[in-house]
């Protein structure tokens, strides 16, 4: 009986919980899979941009609006999470995302890029809204004593997720073209929508 009660109060490790919470796995999963997939898709926009305008400031403004589109909405979208199904709302927020991505193949010219610009603010405001409905449902989701280590996990995966997926999406864009890029990042999106459908909060 002690024994029991302490492993219910030990903090596990992050293998432990992605092996005994299938739950936080699977949202870890399409954490992990739709993040790799956006950060894949963040070279192939600033080369796109540099392509069509040969313009340095044009990747500044780019990096500009993309923060102020992630930072303000976050105001308002962490009311959201508190308002509506969090499992939806990372759901939608990733089909959404993953059709606003489909849309960049369609640019092609330099008087078609401020769609650029429209179309990287709209996925970051999707982002604010995944963003607290996914911090917000793992407390749902986890015990007590796998909260730490899974917040730690999740804030752990979106640095992974920034340097592997710049990493490959440079070599894909050098490869393959800025096309290739944004396909497989609506395909990430897709398939991180589908690993939320099957999880419970």
């Amino acid at each position: 009986g002690a024994r029991r009660a302490m492993e219910t109060q030990r903090e596990v490790g992050f293998l432990e919980l992605l092996k005994r919470n299938k739950t936080f796995r699977r949202l870890w999963y399409g954490l992990a899979i739709s993040m790799l997939g956006e950060w894949f898709s963040t070279v192939a926009l600033f080369v796109l941009i540099y392509e069509l305008t040969g313009s340095e400031l044009g990747i500044g403004l780019l990096f500009v609006i993309r923060m102020f589109s992630l930072a303000l909405p976050q105001v308002f979208t962490g009311m959201l999470a508190d308002r509506f199904s969090r499992k939806w709302l990372m759901i939608w927020a990733n089909v959404l995302s993953a059709i606003a991505v489909l849309m960049l193949l369609t640019v092609d010219q330099e008087d078609e890029v401020w769609l650029i610009y429209a179309i990287a603010s709209l996925l970051m405001v999707f982002h604010a809204v995944f963003i607290p409905a996914e911090r917000a449902s793992i407390p749902n989701i986890t015990e007590e004593n796998e909260l730490l280590t899974a917040n730690a996990l999740s804030s752990a995966t979106w640095s992974a997720a920034l340097c592997l997926g710049a990493s490959i999406g440079g070599f894909v864009v050098s490869a393959y073209g800025v096309e290739a890029a944004f396909i497989i990042n609506s395909i990430c999106f897709a398939i991180g929508a589908l690993m939320y459908t099957t999880i419970t909060i």
